[in-house]
């Protein structure tokens, strides 16, 4: 065999190759392609019930009327919630952040019982 009749069909066969390549490249592309179903997961109000549950600091979801709509029972303990209201330090503090759009700072350290001891 001759070097040149080694080219020729090393050409041929890259040719080949190409050509082959090239069509079932386009069958592929023709294919209809598989729909992948969306992975359904918990809903919104489950995942943000769980996150409360799960945390150790006090947290309250509180309405434009000044009802307590989400609570943990760190909040309770804390004070930040009592029968279902809103601590009247933190709703002040919700109001001025509704009216203004700015972050606030509230103080809710626990205020002094009063009476006998």
């Amino acid at each position: 065999m001759t070097a040149l009749l080694c080219v020729l069909i090393a050409a041929a066969a890259l040719a080949l190759g190409y050509v082959a390549g090239t069509r079932r490249a386009h069958r592929r592309d023709a294919a209809v392609p598989v729909p992948v179903e969306p992975t359904i997961g918990p809903p919104m109000a489950d995942l943000l019930e769980r996150v409360f549950r799960s945390s150790e600091s006090g947290l309250a979801v509180i309405g434009r009327t000044g009802d307590v709509v989400l609570h943990n029972a760190r909040a309770v303990d804390l004070g930040l919630v009592r029968d279902g209201r809103p601590d009247a330090r933190a709703w002040t503090g919700c109001q001025r952040v509704q009216s203004s759009g700015q972050p606030a700072q509230v103080d809710l350290t626990p205020l002094e019982q009063r009476g006998r001891r």
